[in-house]
């Protein structure tokens, strides 16, 4: 008897001490999980704040998991700019990253700077959406300024939105970049898809609950001074494979199903503006368009006040001197 209370209670011992060791197990296995949310928004201040060392052991981020989550948090954070797209990291010798050595373009006071461009520029956007309150509306307005106002950098180099704002031009990065920030300004949800098989990066955005693809790059015809289209705006996750947008990923793998505007027509609504005059589309010929347009001509890149297609009264597809009297020979009229 002695001998079976024996094998009992070493039996009930060795079932505690297994289901202990079980439910450590499933505990590391759930941090592990669940803290690649906090080591995303722990890198994000930490870029914030420019540090050259950031600690993420508490965070049990594995070698093969970092590079994909650095990726995506420069590509869903516009204003990380200035942080280097490569970096370095120490990691133990089971494969854990311990810590993060980032490398910043860019020094805290030409950021500031870089940044109040940014800011200026998707301020002087967003006055294009006063007293709009669809939320698709906005988004269209902002594709369809982008369209007008920005072209293609064929030099690959403007990948990033200050880079896009301050020149004019740029790649689908800055593209993609600029359309988040504003959009994001405006109040609406708006992320990536991005696809390396295209070597291509788009936008997703949240109207009125549901997501859409929103490819403003593919959308803009160099070919055509009014360059914009519609192939790629509001589309479902089925429309946009017919565009040649394939094999993309996106943060928490986004789902984009509805079909709402798949046979919308849009109204080109900022062409109401072409040849007026009217550069910061406020609807009233005044002083300040005619100062504009000189800006736009003599010391700014000519996409960077609001729509150039306003200015160019001649319709010569360049602001110039013509342009300038054009508008002085109204204000005076």
């Amino acid at each position: 008897m002695r001998f079976f209370a024996r094998c009992f209670l070493r039996f009930f011992l060795c079932a505690i001490f297994l289901l202990f060791l079980m439910l450590n197990c499933m505990s590391l296995c759930v941090v592990a999980e669940n803290d690649i949310d906090g080591a995303r928004e722990y890198i994000i201040s930490s870029l914030g704040d420019r540090s050259d060392s950031i600690d993420i052991e508490q965070f049990n981020i594995q070698k093969s998991q970092l590079l994909p989550l650095f990726t995506e948090i420069l590509k869903n954070n516009p204003y990380l700019f200035f942080v280097d797209t490569s970096a370095g990291y120490r990691a133990s010798a089971d494969g854990s990253v311990l810590s993060l050595y980032p490398s910043y373009t860019m020094t805290a006071e030409e950021y500031l700077v870089a940044r109040e461009l940014c800011e200026r520029q998707i301020s002087q956007a967003l006055t294009l959406t006063e007293g709009v309150e669809n939320q698709a509306d906005i988004a269209l307005i902002i594709h369809d300024y982008l369209c007008l106002n920005f072209s293609y950098d064929e030099s690959l180099e403007c990948d990033n939105m200050y880079l896009f704002f301050k020149g004019g031009h740029g790649t689908c990065q800055g593209y993609t970049y600029a359309y988040m920030a504003i959009m994001r300004a405006a109040g609406i949800e708006c992320t990536f898809a991005a696809s390396d098989t295209m070597s291509h990066i788009w936008n997703l955005v949240r109207i009125d609950g549901e997501w859409y693809h929103v490819d403003v790059t593919w959308d803009d015809y160099p070919e055509k001074f009014v360059s914009c289209e519609y192939d790629s705006f509001l589309k479902s996750d089925l429309t946009i494979k017919s565009t040649a947008h394939i094999d993309w990923y996106s943060p928490n793998n986004i789902s984009c199903v509805s079909e709402k505007y798949l046979n919308t027509e849009f109204d080109f609504s900022l062409l109401e503006f072409q040849g007026t005059g009217d550069a910061n589309c406020d609807g009233e010929l005044d002083v300040l368009d005619m100062v504009l347009c000189k800006l736009q001509r003599e010391t700014l890149p000519k996409n960077t006040c609001f729509l150039n297609i306003a200015a160019d009264i001649d319709g010569d597809h360049a602001i110039t001197g013509v342009d300038i009297a054009l508008i002085k020979h109204r204000l005076l009229s």
